[in-house]
Order: structure tokens, then sequence, then C-alpha cells
């Protein structure tokens, strides 16, 4: 029988506004939406969808244990260094890569010296904040690593997705865009098929894993759902199963719909706003304080940042401590009296203040400017602009330190520790912070070692360089098929921990 025009139509009415077209998802498979990743090449992810797909298909070399505990090996068997300079892994037996290859030494040296080759956002967790002098493949199942100083966080580091290792055949093919269409990890899933730019791919359990935790699900299908809207009504109409992103709009509803069912997560990236120190109307502390508590930071994350963000109550971001924000950064208030009296303290003609930030960098254009407007209301500036530098020329002028003005800094941490934030930022800038970062990286214990950063981060925040606004954090939130729902700072949602019920 012919469906009518009218009867057609009554049916397009009755299905969810907006949702766009995809499966429902199916038994035992985990339907995941998220946004195009940039990578899919461990050292060249620089994502939160990045993180998160390769956080499935490769294992780490460690994991994060309990608080004041040191990392927890997985495919490594021992991280051990009779002087924290020279550092050993040794791996587990048994390892292989998704194609059968072995993972070996040499997956783990080729990887990291690709990386430094190349130039992959990696290559910064080695460099800057490992400051790694030498990598070797002693044997099979032996890597040896030299470090330019002594660090006791080097097994926290190794957590790190970025450091995952690599096939011997894109070693010797270093067909690195070939090899991110269709990578082939040592993770718990395997994909079945190459990735699809817009679309996704599906993954499924590696039946050679090594790992002692097996997944859960029968597989993942990993969906492109671009628009964070789009993502709200799949997850409700039964769609997707677990939504990476919520559109501002929806925030609200998200917590009531999904009660007992979302989650947000601290990333571990951070955004400043840093002053330039060689420009005299910046080097009084008064100053840049006085700037620092103008700013409503509350604001700006439920306005032009649409609840994406936490407002910074401290200098290193709550994922890189492990604990909530303590509330040290005392200059993060919003307070525009104090802010008034301090800029008067200061006695500085600011003349026209000039905030810059990257414009390749999405929607930084309107926080930016309404920090400006808060600046003109707050302290009764009357000339705050902003200017937007290409991803090129705001590279130069960081590097050259030439910024007329205030600038936009955001950084991205390799791994959770406060000193892979701490050190690349502030190392030669102060001697007594130099001298507390040294201390922790040999200190006996964590907990040790978390004294003295937080005793670094104090003198920060004194003379304020630069002053926090907030750090990034991740949503997550799930239909009733999903259980046992788990997050990694880094990582994301650990996928093969989720069981899927109640679709059979």
């Amino acid at each position: 029988m012919r469906r009518t025009v009218a009867g057609l139509l009554a049916v397009l009415l009755l299905l969810p506004s907006g949702c766009s077209s995809g499966p429902t998802a199916e038994p035992g498979v985990i339907a995941v939406g998220l946004r195009e990743p940039a990578s899919l090449l461990p050292g060249r992810v620089v994502d939160l969808p990045g993180r998160e797909i390769t956080g499935a298909l490769w294992a780490p070399l460690a994991e994060l244990g309990a608080a004041d505990q040191p990392p927890i090996p997985v495919a490594a068997e021992t991280i051990t260094s009779p002087n924290r300079l020279l550092w050993t892994v040794v791996l587990r037996q048994g390892w292989r890569f998704h194609d059968g290859s072995p993972v070996t030494a040499r997956s783990y040296v080729g990887a990291w010296e690709a990386a430094m080759r190349e130039g992959w956002p990696a290559a910064r967790v080695l460099n800057d904040q490992l400051r790694v002098a030498g990598l070797r493949a002693v044997d099979e199942r032996t890597i040896e690593v030299r470090l330019h100083r002594p660090l006791g966080e080097f097994p926290a580091a190794l957590t790190s997705p970025a450091l995952s290792p690599l096939p011997e055949s894109v070693l010797a093919s270093r067909d690195w865009d070939g090899f991110a269409r269709h990578p082939i990890g040592n993770g718990p899933f395997r994909l079945t098929g190459p990735w699809v730019l817009g679309k996704g791919a599906r993954a499924e359990p590696f039946d050679g894993y090594a790992g002692s935790v097996r997944p859960k699900a029968r597989g993942v299908d990993f969906r492109v759902v671009s628009d964070p809207v789009d993502q709200f009504e799949q997850v409700s109409s039964g769609v997707l199963d677990l939504a990476t992103e919520v559109p501002p709009s929806k925030h609200a509803a998200m917590q009531q719909q999904y009660a007992d069912r979302n989650w947000s997560w601290p990333e571990p990236e951070t955004t400043y706003l840093a002053f330039p120190l060689a420009d005299k109307r910046f080097s009084d502390i008064s100053v840049r304080h006085a700037i620092s508590l103008a700013i409503d930071r509350a604001e700006l994350a439920t306005g032009p940042l649409g609840h994406q963000v936490t407002p910074a109550a401290s200098f290193v971001p709550p994922a890189l401590t492990g604990e909530a924000a303590p509330g040290a950064c005392r200059p993060c208030a919003h307070d525009a009296q104090a802010a008034g009296v301090l800029l008067r303290q200061g006695n500085a003609d600011l003349g026209k203040v000039t905030l810059h930030f990257e414009m390749e960098e999405a929607g930084q254009r309107g926080w930016v400017s309404r920090i400006a407007e808060q600046l003109r209301s707050g302290l009764g500036l009357p000339d705050v602009a902003v200017r937007g530098l290409s991803g090129e020329e705001y590279r130069k002028a960081l590097s050259s330190k030439s910024f007329d003005g205030p600038y936009v800094l955001r950084v991205s941490a390799g791994y959770p520790s406060p000193q892979s934030l701490l050190e690349p930022m502030l190392s030669g800038t102060n001697a007594d912070v130099d001298s507390m970062l040294g201390e922790a990286a040999v200190a006996e214990t964590p907990a040790a070692a978390r004294r003295y950063y937080r005793l670094a981060e104090n003198t920060v925040l004194r003379e304020l360089p630069m002053t926090p606004l907030w750090s990034a954090h991740g949503h997550l939130y799930w239909s009733k098929a999903l259980s046992g729902v788990v997050t990694d700072p880094v990582r994301g949602a650990l996928l093969d921990r989720i069981e899927v019920r109640g679709r059979t």
C-alpha cells in the first residue's frame, strides 16, 4: 500500500527535531558521537576526539594510579632508575600490534625519534617537558632514556598517549598521513576499516590484546557528529549511546535529563592572559594584579564560552594535581573595586591597551572582546582594543616576545603532572621557581613533590607574569544502555571499561 503525502508528513513530524540521520545503536556496540579528530597519529594528536579514539586503539606504557601512588605499568613491566636521570623501561612480553607484528623497544624509540624529527606535538613532551638527552633500544624489550636533568615524574609521563608505539611498517615507510587514515595500535580495540572523513569508523575488540582488562563491549562505532545539538538529540533518540559535547543551550537540560548519566572532568589544558614584561606599562605587579581582578571569569564561562570551561582558581589546573582547585589564585577572583585601587597604586598610564589572540583558535575573538569590555568598565580604561593574529604571526611574536600588549596563551600539558606545565612555561624565568621545580623533580614521594609545586605556584601567583583564566573540561553524557562509564584526564572515556546493557 502506498503512503499518502499527508501520511509521510505525519511520520516526519514525529521524528525528533533536528535529528541527523544515522542507524540506531546496535546490540553490544557503543555508538559514540564526536567531532572530526585533527589526526589519529598519536604523536600528532592535539584534541579530545583524537585522544578519545587513540586511547581506545593504543595501550599506554602506564596508567594513573590512586592519589599519592605511582603510575601502574600496563604495556611496561618495570620502570626503574638508579638516579632519576637514566631511566630503563622493560616491556611486558607478548604484546602485538593489530596487524600481528610484535611491539618492541624499537616501536617506542622509533616513534619518539620520529616525533622529534618531524616536529609533532609529542616532541613538546619529549623535548620541553622531559628534556630527553638520549634514547636507545637496548634489546627487544628494553628502552633506555637519558634525561638532561633528574626527574622523578618520568613514570607519569609514560601515561601520555603521545608516547604510543608505532609498528615497523610505518617507521620504515614514513607514510604518516596514510597511517593516520588507518591507524594500527596495540590497544584493546582495532579499527575494522579506514577512518572516513565526516563519517568515522568501526572498532572491534582486538583478539590479540595482551592487557589485563578485556573490552566489555562488542565494539565501538565512532561517528562524526560535529554539531553538539545533533549529538544531544541523537542520544535522546537512541541513535547515539555516548556524546562528547554539549551545546550551551542544552547545558541545563543535560544536567536534568541525564542527572545520573553525565560527567564533566578536567582536561590538562589551561588558558592564560600573559603580560609583556618588557613593556614598562606592565612591569608593576600592581598593574598586572589589577587587570586580573577586573576579569569576571565566571561571566565569561557561562556567557561567550558556553559552559565549556572551568574558571581558574589556581595557576595549575585540577587535571594535573588530581584534586579540586584549592583556590590559591586570589587575583583570579573578580573584584572590580580592588582592581581600581591596585591600578591607582601602580600609578601607570596604560594608554591604549591591545589584547592579542590567535585568529585560527575558534571563538577567541568573542571572549577576548568581552575581556576588553570588562577592562574598560572595571578599570575605567578608555581605549582597550583586540587584535587577531594569524597562526604564523602569533608564533613569531611568541618566540620573539614582541607583543605590545597582553596576549592569550593556551597551554596543554602532555601528561597529568604539574611539572609538565610549570617547567616548560617557567624554567629560567625566576630563580626561586627554578629551585622549587628542581626540588620537586628529585622529591622522594609524590606528596613531597606536590608541596614544592605548590610553593612554585604561589611564587608565580605573587609575581603574576601571566594570569590564569580557565581550564578546559570535557563533557560526557550517555544513554541508559551504558554502565561503568569512567574517564581519564588525558584519554577521555575509557571505552574498554564500558558495558552495554539492555540491547540484545
